[in-house]
């Protein structure tokens, strides 16, 4: 086995996810993209709170986004979803996300169908979320 596969299985078996999650409450930083069908990327970048009182995740940030005339800006985004998790999987919204967690990082990734965008109905959407 080649030592590039040795580090990589070393990696993913250290990615694993523990039996039970601690729970989920605090400020994490995020940064996400969502690749559409249609070859459009949309990134944004923030902070998340989780209240594991409410089960609200409170999202604020910035996302990029492209003027009429094509310019990239970054447009605000504050936003309140509700969230649930297991061991392997997160819900914010109405979007169900596989979870990987490995110390104080976690790892979303999920199809989204029936986007509330208008140019990107459907995509993956990836996230990362650290302490």
């Amino acid at each position: 086995m080649s030592t590039t596969a040795l580090v990589l299985a070393a990696l993913v078996s250290s990615a694993s996810v523990p039996a039970t999650l601690p729970s989920l409450t605090g400020e994490y930083v995020y940064t996400s993209i969502f690749s559409c069908e249609s070859n459009v990327t949309q990134q944004i970048s923030g902070i998340i709170k989780f209240d594991s009182n409410t089960k609200k995740a409170a999202i604020s940030g910035f996302e990029s986004t492209y003027g009429n005339n094509g310019s990239p800006t970054l447009t605000p985004v504050s936003q309140k979803l509700d969230y649930s998790y297991t061991d392997t999987t997160m819900t914010i919204g109405a979007t169900t996300y596989e979870m990987f967690v490995v110390k104080n990082t976690i790892s979303l990734i999920g199809v989204v169908t029936n986007s509330s965008l208008s140019f990107c109905p459907t995509g993956i959407f990836q996230m990362t979320l650290s302490r």
